[in-house]
């Protein structure tokens, strides 16, 4: 048998505890609107560190809805990022992506921020006990007649043992189920039941120490027709550390830092506090390795690559971070400077890959009255399911719309879902709550008794909340799905011989009728990544020499 535990009841029930599953939480408590948020992790410290954001323009309203964006501003000054070059694998520039050819700012600025800083953000401002750690979604009901969403959930089960023991089995109910549980969503595939797609291309990511000029401060893309690599700063190199993390390793990453590193400065949660922050004055009398003298800091690399074998980019990836470092050096040991050496300088256990996948697009939501789908193997359909239109059960960010990262747009599309659902969610919710309170309290008590009927108030509930989440799930889809789209085509691009087209990227500050003799008087002159710290000096001058003499 299995133990029943004591039910938690709360509006919203939130399946999932990354950042779109804290990001609506925080949303929908800063709304007055009680949620609990359920975690298959049995701890903060468990997770994977996982890598780094870009938060543009998409978000910014988000952001500050959450109250995130000074956080989010101060998180960036630690590690920022100024600029990014295109190159091929031999060194020729084909694109850039900043301000010096121009001087002028962007229409919006992108901020750099590791995963881990985001969720713990989110997190930390969440009132107490909102998460419950260790549990996994089992299976979910809808119930019209009682008004709640129940949902029950086991906790992981432990290592085999000799005699194992069956998880324990824990049910919740609410008025809104919200799947927020990522890629290979437990919810969607109960609500929607369809498949993932795979993209073709494998994604392999880890954080290296490297000290160069190319990764000082800003980033690059290197691409040869198959392989792609992107990198970005990531976080300080003193606090190299994380939920995950195993203290030897955070030790190991600091220790791995070349001779050449930039002096530390200042700790790192003073350096947000200093301005201007390129005029840190080094602790030693060596002269500075980098223009910028901001504190060293770590790379996170994501390199990735065509599989037209599914199985085996599966096995790669299943065979652990030496292994997959391995086959990255192995790829990349005749490419430009300082890509070999930025992977021989990266720790095994910051390393891991997945085969990209995403998802077509949410199904809209129909008034013809629908039985849902089990959860179960050989489990029917539930009875006295609500019609697709009054579901009260709905997903976001991965679990609604998966995409590849080519776009850097997940976590912008999942931040403006969250604010999103919240406002839907909310209004219908506090509505409900302004009713009187003897027709909440018949609709409260139905729950004990099965064939309750169906009030007029009730229908009422249902139909205001079914109407939001259709409302969100609309205007989520129509937002959300072309960008899906357009990270699919990126993937492929930028894995084909088209990616070595000048023409895929251009040049911030060159006019579109320029770039193709810029690029071409680049090539000639020699002007290349090997000049590294020296790039952008040779040129803006090769520019103002020819292209605009």
């Amino acid at each position: 048998m299995v133990a029943a535990q004591e039910s938690c009841d709360a509006e919203a029930i939130i399946i999932g505890g990354g950042i779109g599953g804290l990001a609506v939480a925080v949303a929908l408590q800063d709304r007055g609107v009680r949620c609990l948020v359920y975690e298959r992790d049995e701890s903060w410290e468990v997770a994977r560190r996982g890598y780094g954001l870009t938060l543009g323009p998409t978000c910014s309203t988000a952001l500050a809805s959450l109250g995130l964006t000074h956080a989010i501003r101060a998180t960036d000054m630690q590690a920022s990022s100024n600029c990014h070059w295109v190159f091929a694998a031999d060194g020729r520039v084909l694109g850039y992506f900043g301000i010096c050819f121009s001087g002028k700012p962007g229409d919006g600025r992108n901020f750099r921020v590791p995963r881990h800083t985001l969720r713990q953000l989110l997190y930390e401002r969440l009132a107490p006990g909102t998460v419950r750690w260790g549990w996994r979604l089992r299976r979910y009901e809808e119930q019209p007649a009682k008004r709640r969403v129940a949902r029950a959930h086991d906790r992981p089960l432990p290592p085999p043992e000799p005699e194992p023991q069956p998880p324990e089995l824990h049910v919740a109910y609410g008025s809104v189920l919200i799947g927020a549980d990522g890629v290979r969503s437990a919810v969607r595939a109960q609500k929607v039941g369809d498949a993932l797609r795979e993209v073709g291309v494998v994604v392999v990511l880890g954080l290296s120490t490297t000290q160069h000029p190319l990764l000082h401060r800003q980033g690059f893309y290197t691409v040869d027709g198959t392989h792609r690599l992107f990198t970005m700063p990531y976080e300080p190199l003193e606090d190299a550390k994380g939920p995950g993390d195993a203290t030897d390793d955070a030790a190991a990453l600091k220790r791995a830092s070349t001779t050449e590193s930039v002096p530390d400065t200042a700790p790192a949660a003073e350096v947000a506090a200093q301005a201007p922050l390129g005029n840190q004055p080094p602790k030693t009398s060596q002269p500075p390795l980098f223009a910028d003298e901001g504190p060293p800091h770590t790379t996170m690399w994501q390199l990735s690559f065509r599989a037209e074998d599914a199985e085996a980019a599966r096995a790669l990836c299943r065979a652990g971070g030496a292994a997959l470092l391995a086959e990255m050096k192995a790829r990349c040991k005749h490419w430009h400077a300082p890509v070999p050496q930025m992977l021989e300088e990266t720790l095994a256990s910051s390393v891991w890959g997945t085969p990209l996948l995403d998802r077509p697009a949410l199904p809209l939501r129909r008034k013809t009255s629908v039985a849902s789908k089990g959860a179960v193997a050989g489990e029917g359909a539930v009875a006295g399911a609500a019609s697709a239109w009054h579901s009260r059960v709905t997903l976001l960010g991965d679990a609604a719309h998966a995409m590849t990262p080519f776009k850097g747009q997940g976590a912008n599309q999942t931040l403006v879902d969250a604010c999103l659902m919240a406002k839907c969610v909310a209004a219908a919710l506090l509505a409900d709550a302004a009713e009187p309170p003897d027709a909440r309290e018949d609709a409260r008590d139905a729950h004990d008794d099965a064939s309750a009927r169906y009030d007029a108030s009730a229908d009422r509930r249902l139909s205001a909340l079914g109407t939001a989440l259709g409302r969100f799930e609309r205007e989520m889809g129509n937002r959300a799905e072309p960008k899906v789209v357009a990270s699919r085509e990126a993937a492929l691009l930028y894995h084909s011989a088209a990616a070595l087209e000048p023409s895929a990227y251009g040049v911030n500050g060159v006019r579109e009728e320029e770039v193709g003799r810029f690029l071409e008087e680049l090539a000639r002159r020699g002007v290349s990544a090997a000049d590294a710290g020296e790039l952008e000096a040779r040129a803006v001058a090769t520019l103002r020499e020819t292209v605009r003499h």
